[in-house]
């Protein structure tokens, strides 16, 4: 699955726990109960694992969401891939920073008009007819 997601301004680490908690929200909705993440944040995963501390509140509000959320799945893991090798996550990366919101022709987009710390769960989902 592939999507694209535009975003409020957010730091680096923000917008990884921002994707992933959409992604996982996703995923479930669509009903899957095992799920495999591949992420390039080694900080991210090793937090989620709890390898790593979270010191920073807002941090550890993001882990608490995932861990709530993996929790939802019969089976999950996730692990850390390098950044040149998630070469179709920066592709996307490209997309949703240049995707113009307004009559985008982006094959899914979906746009966080506030965190989801802030607001759970308020999306816009644009998506193109194929």
């Amino acid at each position: 699955m592939r999507q694209v997601i535009k975003t409020v301004p957010l730091t680096t680490n923000e917008v990884e726990y921002e994707a992933l908690i959409v992604e996982l929200k996703l995923a479930r909705g669509l009903g899957s109960k095992v799920i495999e993440v591949k992420c390039d944040s080694q900080l991210v995963v090793n937090q989620v694992y709890g390898i790593f501390d979270t010191n920073e509140e807002r941090m550890q509000q993001y882990v608490s969401k995932v861990q709530a959320l993996l929790a939802r799945f019969r089976e999950w893991s996730i692990i850390h891939i390098l950044r040149e090798e998630n070469v179709e996550a920066d592709a996307l990366a490209k997309l949703g920073s240049s995707t113009k919101m307004k009559g985008s022709d982006s094959e899914t987009v979906v746009q966080l008009l506030h965190s989801v710390l802030d607001v759970d769960g308020y999306c816009k989902v644009l998506t193109k007819d194929r």
